[in-house]
């Protein structure tokens, strides 16, 4: 499955028209903050409409400070929600939510767990989710974590057991 992993635009315009220049993809997957302010709701609304395949979106921390986060259900997108797609089932949990289901391949999760090179920023300083990390360390196991929230991590990349987590 070809995923187009989105996350913490802030608004950006150039991201947004940047990002629909992927068109051999099967799914959409954001991990959360794609506002900035409550300006950037509109056009972050009418972007979404412009993919072509399912766009899956957790919320971030700068999607629930407006309106309680309640703006994106007003999208076409699948919010916060598990899917199955292609027999990839793919669940999306909101920004600070700690109730997982283990039945599942892909975790999209805005915060990525505590202690990784993903939740680590240049000046070492780490904001992950300790919750999450235990998760993983112990008996959650989804095969690929999606996340985002630290803009300049050490690594886009790290892996706990046998979970990949993706911070782009």
């Amino acid at each position: 499955m070809k995923i187009l992993h989105i996350t913490d635009i802030h608004g950006n315009e150039k991201i947004m028209k940047e990002s629909l220049k992927f068109r051999d993809v099967e799914i959409v997957a954001i991990s959360g903050d794609l506002i900035e302010t409550k300006d950037d709701i509109k056009k972050v609304k009418e972007w979404i409409k412009c993919f072509k395949v399912p766009v899956i979106i957790c919320s971030g921390n700068h999607d629930i400070e407006i309106d309680n986060g309640e703006w994106l259900y007003e999208t076409n997108a699948l919010v916060n929600r598990k899917v199955e797609i292609n027999k990839v089932i793919i669940d999306a949990k909101g920004y600070m939510n700690e109730e997982f289901d283990y039945n599942v391949d892909i975790l999209i999760y805005h915060t990525p767990p505590k202690n990784t090179l993903t939740s680590t920023d240049k000046n070492l300083r780490d904001f992950g989710d300790e919750f999450l990390e235990k998760l993983l360390k112990h008996n959650f196991n989804p095969k690929y974590l999606l996340c985002g929230h630290v803009h300049n991590p050490l690594s886009r990349q790290d892996k706990i057991n046998k979970t990949i987590i993706i911070n782009s």
